[in-house]
């Protein structure tokens, strides 16, 4: 009896052991092909391709203001080494889609010249440069330590604008984001074709970019983010500081620091941006020298921004092209480098 008890034992004992084995076989392959699938999901790469908008494409628009479509081609590809490979064989898809936009041009403020036609005076912080011309930063947006700057953003379709300022250092790292427009009392809602300048005139002064005591500022980054409907962002303050030699108000406009609890703005970077083309306008063709300057259509829109410009005025520097659609938000960094 005893010893079949013991083989009864160990029957059922590898009874339980087979039915172990066979659950383990059943189960490997299913988390081993959930791993591939994973694997392969890490993987895949979309690369997009987007035709660009081009800056007198930009202007054209203007007499007929409407979102602009694009064709946007995107490619699927996958990779054993974990790396995008594109290929004749890759997945290619091409689609007509509405994209959204931004026109940007940069104004460096230099000392004016004899012919020069439009002259700003008593900028504050500057006020031994005597009068000052503002003249189209072309190609990369680099700029010397000191600079005296401002620029200027134009959409071809309504929505509300908030800009938000960075700096970055020498080792990769940026400061916190301050939000410098929308400013208090100002509607931010953008229309087609309107100018919108930072700093305004009436701040009477400009952004002077410096790389710091210690030079470890090689950028300020400038992000764009507009959007179809307001945020609940609140707007920086301007306060009137006193009074210029011609009994010109002084306004002064505070910067304010975005704390994530407020808008958390490393993540909405991440889900509002997209792939992004950008377009430049020839300043060197005999026809467009005389936009280096200033034209009377612009001088009237810094000085107001009720003034718009029409389809024959100068187009913007550069058009940025982002593969997203105008009705939802979308955002664009724009560094502004500065020269040792």
């Amino acid at each position: 009896m005893l010893e079949k008890n013991n083989y009864s034992k160990i029957f059922k004992t590898l009874i339980l052991i087979s039915f172990m084995l066979c659950n383990t076989f059943l189960v490997i392959p299913k988390t081993l092909l959930q791993q591939v699938l994973e694997e392969n999901e890490k993987n895949i790469r979309d690369t997009i391709r987007i035709d660009k908008v081009k800056p007198e494409e930009f202007a054209r628009n203007r007499s007929n203001p409407k979102p602009f479509r694009r064709k946007v081609e995107s490619r699927i590809s996958q990779s054993k080494s974990g790396k995008a490979s594109y290929t004749k064989s890759s997945n290619r898809e091409i689609t007509e889609e509405e994209v959204a936009s931004l026109g940007f041009t940069l104004w460096k403020l230099r000392r004016s010249e004899k012919d020069d036609t439009y002259r700003i005076g008593e900028i504050i912080g500057a006020e031994k440069e005597g009068e000052l011309t503002p003249e189209r930063v072309e190609g990369k947006t680099t700029v010397e330590d000191g600079a005296l700057l401002r620029f200027v953003v134009e959409l071809p379709t309504r929505g509300y604008l908030y800009v938000f300022d960075q700096e970055e250092y020498l080792d990769g790292s940026h400061s916190a984001p301050y939000l410098v427009y929308p400013i208090n009392g100002v509607n931010n809602l953008v229309e087609p074709n309107q100018l919108i300048y930072l700093p305004r005139q009436e701040e009477k002064y400009c952004i002077r970019l410096s790389r710091g005591k210690e030079g470890k500022i090689i950028s300020e980054i400038y992000t764009f983010l507009i959007t179809p409907e307001p945020l609940n962002l609140k707007a920086i303050e301007c306060i009137k500081k006193g009074e210029n030699n011609r009994g010109e108000a002084i306004v002064r406009c505070q910067p304010r620091e975005v704390k994530k609890e407020e808008f958390d703005f490393e993540t909405k970077l991440k889900e509002w941006s997209a792939y992004t083309e950008v377009s430049e306008f020839n300043l060197k063709t005999p026809n467009h020298i005389k936009y280096k300057t200033m034209s009377k259509a612009e001088i009237k829109s810094l000085n107001n921004k009720v003034n718009k410009l029409n389809m024959q005025d100068p187009p913007p520097q550069k058009v940025y092209t982002v593969a997203r659609k105008p009705t939802e938000p979308y955002m664009i960094s724009i560094p502004i480098y500065i020269n040792p």
